[in-house]
């Protein structure tokens, strides 16, 4: 199982402080989304958020970090991911 957890959403705008949001956290049964673009195209799916543009790979392996369209505005999601037996 598969936990992601402190997960923050923020619509990305160039001319002012984004406003973090707070999501639930999510338990993943399938332990076959190891890979971050499979764990950001289902946390884009849970929560209905729209088309995944990008997922950061430069960051720690326990980081989940990826950018998304909703509706002509880009969001970015950040959370920590734990694997749990």
């Amino acid at each position: 199982m598969i936990k992601i957890t402190k997960i923050t959403q923020h619509f990305i705008h160039h001319h002012i402080a984004p406003k973090n949001t707070s999501l639930n956290d999510l338990f993943v049964a399938n332990a076959d989304l190891k890979d971050k673009k499979a764990l950001a195209a289902y946390v884009i799916e849970a929560y209905s958020l729209g088309q995944l543009i990008s997922v950061k790979f430069n960051v720690a392996d326990h980081i989940l970090d990826f950018t998304y369209n909703q509706t002509e505005n880009i969001g970015r999601v950040v959370a920590e991911v734990t694997i749990v037996d």
